[in-house]
């Protein structure tokens, strides 16, 4: 009898095993279904060839808020979004200047609703609202205002992508809801609108969705709340490039923009609420239940790495760092490489992974549960 048991345990055990060691992708298509139904869990050790801590500069001018996140790295330069502002760290950590000055002056904002880096120029552009946008210098001056030109309707999830400003546009009437991506040179006229989508839908409109816009390898990339495909543009048109299926926890638009249906979307249906791509993974975020699920998928063999529920990464939440106790990481911002960029709070870490991570650290700043964040960089393995 115990034999018996002891064999069914075994074959449950492959079964579970072979489940999470199968593809998820299948041509283009990536079944988010089965991957919400799978536990895989690795540390970020596991999951990767190398990894890079980079503890940045604490001082007066540099201290960072409990939610500071990290826009964009590369060799040369870390940007940091914190409390409306973008502070800036070289490559080891060292800080050099902060950028952005609030307030309703000229040269000023009363709000960031999205933040971009034009490397190619070397200046942020700041999108403040009502079809305005701001360059900064990476010094830190102002630069001038522009006002993109929007045919009268209002725009968001403005950015910079190459030599153009991309930016959504969406327009409701009566009969339904129309969807246009437009392109505006780096001036702010109109280039191009292209239409995404348009139905004739009557829906109480009373929740306001956001489309995840990012640029990779050259390419932009738009994914809208409302539907499973991953659009690329570039210089030769648009395509489908992935389609993440969801199944039967499809949300249509009447569930994700009508209050009134808010519980049962958010208890039996699932909502992609962030992807972050690098050269050989996904890294997507997913909400069902009111719990947040981390994903990772290996872009070439179309397999899980990791799965698991975790806390919101803005209060910690990610995959373990490993042998760095008490740390947590998920990445805020990848590129066209097989490096993936995060913040890991030193706050909530106990004192023998200070001096585990100022062992490895580039840099040699002290680690306090008062210091700044520590930029982590990942390798992960193909």
């Amino acid at each position: 009898m115990k034999n018996s048991i002891y064999i069914s345990v075994l074959i449950l055990l492959g079964c579970v095993a072979c489940q999470s060691n199968r593809s998820l992708k299948e041509g283009n298509s990536w079944n988010l279904e089965m991957a919400m139904n799978i536990e895989r869990v690795n540390t970020l050790e596991e999951c990767s060839d190398s990894i890079v801590y980079i503890p940045l500069e604490t001082n007066d001018s540099s201290l960072l808020a409990n939610r500071a996140y990290l826009l964009y790295a590369d060799n040369s330069d870390i940007f940091v979004k914190s409390n409306d502002y973008l502070y800036r760290f070289n490559a080891d950590g060292h800080y050099l200047n902060r950028i952005g000055r609030k307030g309703m002056a000229p040269g000023e904002y009363a709000r960031l609703e999205s933040v971009s880096v034009d490397r190619e120029n070397r200046r942020i552009f700041c999108y403040t609202g009502n079809n305005k946008g701001q360059y900064w210098g990476y010094d830190g001056a102002f630069l001038k205002e522009i006002v993109l030109d929007g045919n009268g309707k209002n725009l968001s999830q403005s950015i910079v992508s190459g030599s153009q400003i991309v930016a959504e546009r969406r327009e409701y009437t009566d009969s339904g809801l129309r969807i246009d991506i437009c392109f505006f040179s780096l001036e702010g006229a109109l280039l191009q609108e292209i239409p995404l989508a348009q139905d004739d839908k009557e829906v109480n409109v009373s929740m306001h969705t956001v489309p995840l816009v990012y640029t990779f390898g050259g390419d932009l990339k738009y994914k809208d709340t409302y539907s499973p495909a991953l659009l690329s543009f570039n210089n030769k048109g648009s395509q489908v490039e992935w389609i993440f299926d969801l199944g039967k926890y499809e949300p249509s638009r009447e569930y994700l923009e009508d209050m009134n249906k808010r519980e049962t979307l958010m208890r039996e249906m699932v909502q992609l609420v962030d992807i972050k791509e690098s050269r050989t993974h996904f890294f997507l975020l997913l909400v069902h239940d009111y719990r947040l699920r981390g994903v990772v998928m290996d872009k070439e063999s179309g397999t899980l790495v990791y799965s698991k529920e975790i806390e919101m990464p803005q209060k910690g939440g990610g995959i373990e760092l490993g042998k760095i106790k008490g740390g947590c990481f998920w990445p805020s911002f990848a590129d066209n490489s097989r490096a993936v960029y995060g913040l890991v709070s030193v706050s909530s870490l106990p004192e023998e992974s200070f001096q585990a991570i100022t062992h490895c650290a580039l840099n040699h700043f002290p680690l306090t549960e008062d210091s700044n964040p520590v930029v982590v960089k990942a390798f992960l393995k193909k």
